[in-house]
């Protein structure tokens, strides 16, 4: 199970249908689409950021991981991404495929840390707990599922959810504000849409301490860049919530095979008193379920206490995988490094 690794961000396009074919063949999952992850080794990535390609028919896989330090090696996992990357084909052996890896990479690699996996996606959930192998609980995300119709499923949301909706929209009336939503899915139409998004983050705490997406920063690139592309395919759209016209919340997200992902939301502070990201939400679900074409929805963020626990009871964990070379490094490590549940090699 040998692998061969290049850099990133010289070879990653010229691979891109390979990755496609692989995912594909797994779940074809859209957030390990061969556009997104061009797109985040294209602004995020560096010379450590390397991609690895199995040799083996029985066994073919992709990865992109990069080196953390005193032969440590981890999925590359900006902050952008949801999910780690890498493809395994075949759900068999996987002790041996991370081991494989492992042996693969430059240097003498002592530990590999799988970041971010999904227990719905992928085949690492058959992955134990043993004297190489840990996995951590990394997160709890949440499921919309989009069933039948919009009216029963609200009229099971809490009762503080459905009083706050009726109450905002109330006030919106009393105040002269008509809220209508826009969706944007054309390419030519994202330069719009982000340019929109970052004057909401530019609004908030996020502008203040100068972390807002712009047009003209890395991380309005990147999206602009990645929702242009999947906006081709017709897997990329663009919610705004408008006031009298005047844009106040927008939601990022990306679409296949029934799924939607909601991945980024800002909104205008100034209409805090309004809670515009309620708003646009309910709106977006309400569209979602007339419109019959999405199955669920996926948050893959945390789960807030008084957000996202009032749209949903579906809930899972997330986790990390770290494969160890040797049993003394998991001895070193629970020694020197703290306890086991306190630390993974992704960091």
């Amino acid at each position: 199970m040998n692998w061969t690794f290049y850099k990133g961000h010289e070879v990653f396009q010229r691979y891109q249908e390979q990755w496609d074919n692989l995912n594909a063949n797994i779940d074809n999952h859209v957030l390990l689409d061969s556009k997104f992850w061009e797109a985040l080794v294209k602004y995020f990535s560096n010379e450590k950021t390397l991609l690895g390609i199995s040799n083996s028919r029985e066994y073919p896989g992709m990865v992109l991981v990069e080196n953390v330090g005193l032969g440590m090696w981890s999925t590359f996992q900006p902050s952008q991404a949801p999910i780690g990357p890498i493809l395994l084909g075949n759900p068999t052996n996987l002790e041996e495929q991370m081991r494989g890896i492992l042996k693969s990479l430059p240097g003498y690699a002592l530990g590999l840390g799988v970041t971010q996996q999904d227990p719905h996606f992928g085949v690492f959930d058959s992955v134990e707990t043993h004297e190489r192998v840990e996995v951590k609980s990394y997160m709890k995300t949440a499921r919309i599922p989009i069933h039948g119709d919009f009216e029963p499923y609200w009229n099971k949301r809490a009762n503080d959810l459905r009083g706050n909706v009726r109450k905002r929209l109330r006030r919106l009336e009393r105040e002269g504000l008509c809220p209508s939503v826009d969706v944007l899915q054309a390419p030519e139409d994202m330069q719009r849409g982000i340019q929109e998004y970052g004057r909401l983050e530019e609004s908030g705490w996020k502008g203040r301490e100068g972390t807002a997406v712009t047009s003209d920063n890395v991380q309005g690139q990147f999206y602009q860049h990645l929702l242009e592309k999947m906006c081709q395919a017709n897997e990329g759209v663009i919610y705004t919530l408008r006031f009298n016209e005047k844009p106040v919340a927008q939601k990022i997200c990306l679409r296949r095979n029934g799924m939607i992902v909601f991945l980024k939301m800002a909104y205008d502070e100034t209409y805090r008193h309004l809670s515009p990201g309620f708003i646009l939400q309910y709106e977006i679900l309400k569209r979602l379920f007339n419109d019959k074409e999405i199955e669920y929805v996926e948050t893959y963020g945390r789960v807030n206490e008084g957000w996202t626990d009032k749209w949903t009871n579906d809930f899972r964990t997330m986790y990390h995988i770290n494969y160890f070379r040797h049993m003394s490094i998991v001895l070193a490590k629970n020694v020197f490094g703290g306890k086991p549940e306190e630390t993974h090699v992704g960091g």
